[in-house]
């Protein structure tokens, strides 16, 4: 992974439209990836939250949280995740079970740039006072990274996938999910073509039971 293709470590204070998410956020571990950032920026509602987690300790007791949250009612369960409507805002929230990983390692593997971009936590622990001898209590700061063309790209609705061609986990997915994309008007760069198309080549079998596999387990 290259890090010095993402901006680390902003502080969520930066972007006030981020706010609308704090709800979300609040009492569990995980973190909010994904295309719900695109929606957010271009100031369109949006319907559902993707929450993922490190480990599946957090994400069991996310459930927990949510299960005896009276503002959230159960929704569905697969073997990708656990979902919960909220009852005051409609926004389900997806709780991600299939992959446990570090959030910049999660948006890593996103295949376009308009969706790596993640809200997560960062344990601050508190300093040793000098005049009492003992530690501050520490806190939490909420941070987001993103790629680095994550705006650009988003403005000019450009889908751009900034790894080679060899690291598209899952081929047939993004390609599915880039026709979906141009419903809403973005569009892929000639380059990123030729990664999908190239991708695709190097797919073993194009056989239905590939395709439905790889359609299930992609990343949005």
């Amino acid at each position: 992974m290259n890090k010095d293709k993402y901006s680390l470590n902003e502080p969520t204070s930066n972007y006030t439209k981020l706010r609308q998410l704090d709800n979300y956020m609040t009492g569990h571990k995980g973190y909010i990836a994904g295309g719900v950032f695109k929606n957010i920026f271009n100031n369109e509602n949006f319907k559902d939250v993707d929450i993922f987690f490190e480990s599946e300790r957090d994400y069991l007791e996310a459930v927990e949280l949510f299960k005896k949250d009276d503002k959230y009612k159960s929704s569905y369960k697969n073997n990708k995740v656990t979902a919960y409507r909220n009852i005051e805002t409609g926004v389900t929230v997806e709780l991600i079970k299939h992959k446990f990983k570090s959030p910049l390692d999660m948006i890593d593997e996103f295949d376009f740039t308009i969706t790596q971009f993640v809200c997560y936590k960062v344990d601050v622990h508190g300093e040793k006072n000098e005049f009492f001898g003992v530690d501050e209590v520490g806190y939490v700061e909420w941070k987001v990274a993103y790629h680095k063309k994550f705006f650009e790209h988003l403005h000019m609705k450009r889908l751009v996938i900034d790894q080679e061609m060899q690291n598209i986990i899952l081929p047939v997915n993004t390609f599915n999910r880039m026709f979906r994309y141009a419903r809403y008007g973005y569009f892929p760069c000639r380059e990123t073509k030729a990664k999908i198309i190239e991708a695709l080549r190097n797919v073993p079998s194009f056989s239905d039971e590939m395709l439905a596999m790889e359609l299930y387990n992609g990343l949005d």
